[in-house]
């Protein structure tokens, strides 16, 4: 999911598409609208509530973005940050927005995630 500040921001869309993954637009819509409703708290408390009652699409979003964090990370931060670090602070976020079984890494991701 490409969240409204990443729109049009140059190599979001390459490094989504590199990992995998697509652009959930009706997923997108939903959340520019829960943002629009109410405050930035309200629209996450709504969102994790929808993945903690087991709402596949919003499961399947969070799952995607606990590896595309992930991803994001192991390619972007300093090498000097340890993969560990980088997998504990994927599940801190994902966990607080309503995740409690996180996905395997594709095998791309494992073995970059291993070499690190």
């Amino acid at each position: 999911m490409v969240l409204p500040f990443e729109e049009g921001k140059k190599g979001t869309k390459t490094i989504i598409r590199k990992m995998g993954l697509s652009v959930d637009q009706s997923a997108s819509k939903l959340l520019q609208s829960l943002m629009t409703q109410g405050s930035e708290a309200e629209a996450v408390e709504n969102i994790r509530r929808l993945v903690q009652s087991g709402n596949a699409i919003h499961t399947a979003n969070l799952e995607a973005a606990y590896v595309s964090f992930i991803a994001h990370y192991a390619e972007y931060a300093d090498q000097s940050v340890q993969s560990d670090t980088i997998v504990d602070a994927a599940e801190v976020f994902s966990h607080s927005a309503g995740l409690s079984k996180f996905p395997s890494l594709p095998p791309t991701l494992s073995k970059r995630m291993t070499e690190r």
